[in-house]
């Protein structure tokens, strides 16, 4: 277990006021071999700067640039295809990991290629207004997928966001699964029924 990888994605486009804070909830992780793809699309604020400081940093940083309009389906696939990792992990540059998330523990618990964990939604002062995606009493199980389609809740956890997932790699490149470059909303739907 302890050669398990996994690549975190981070597109990001004019992310300057967030970048940073999501930069550092990913690189607190502790205990796991992470690589860490951040995709700037050319922007009009100070995130490539930032991102190249934290690139000096740390050595498991692989940083590309993207053009003006590239959308992030585009930037989220280019990483796809530069990943060499048993897992994949997608974070977007506004969102951060809780200070205890913790890669590692899904990395133990995780058999099924797939899993999916509660995110919680805060307003720019840290607030919690609703808790939406936080499922409070969910328990480390299996459940069934079709199932879960009929559930609205499950299905927004599921289905809607690629946030708070840890994918399977190999099951990715085996089914060529890309985000839609042609969507500008619903790209996740469209990746996780793929997946």
């Amino acid at each position: 277990m302890d050669n398990q990888s996994v690549s975190i994605i981070v597109p990001v486009y004019n992310g300057e006021k967030t970048i940073k804070r999501c930069l550092d909830s990913i690189y607190s992780q502790k205990n796991v071999d992470i690589v860490v793809f951040i995709v700037v699309q050319k922007s009009n604020d100070n995130t490539l700067q930032i991102c190249k400081e934290y690139e000096r940093k740390y050595k498991n940083t692989v940083l590309l640039e993207t053009p003006a309009n590239s959308g992030v389906s585009n930037n989220r696939n280019i990483a796809l295809d530069k990943a060499n990792s048993q897992y994949v992990v997608f974070i977007d540059a506004d969102d951060k990991f809780k200070d205890d998330y913790s890669i590692r523990n899904l990395l133990n618990i995780n058999e099924l290629g797939f899993f999916v964990c509660g995110n919680r939604e805060e307003t720019k002062d840290g607030k919690v207004p609703t808790a939406v995606h936080n499922w409070q009493n969910a328990k480390n199980e299996k459940i069934d997928i079709n199932q879960a389609f009929y559930n609205s809740r499950m299905r927004l956890q599921l289905v809607d966001s690629t946030q708070s997932k840890l994918y399977d790699a190999e099951v990715i490149k085996n089914h060529n699964i890309r985000f839609p470059t042609n969507l500008s909303i619903g790209e996740d739907n469209f990746f996780n029924y793929q997946y």
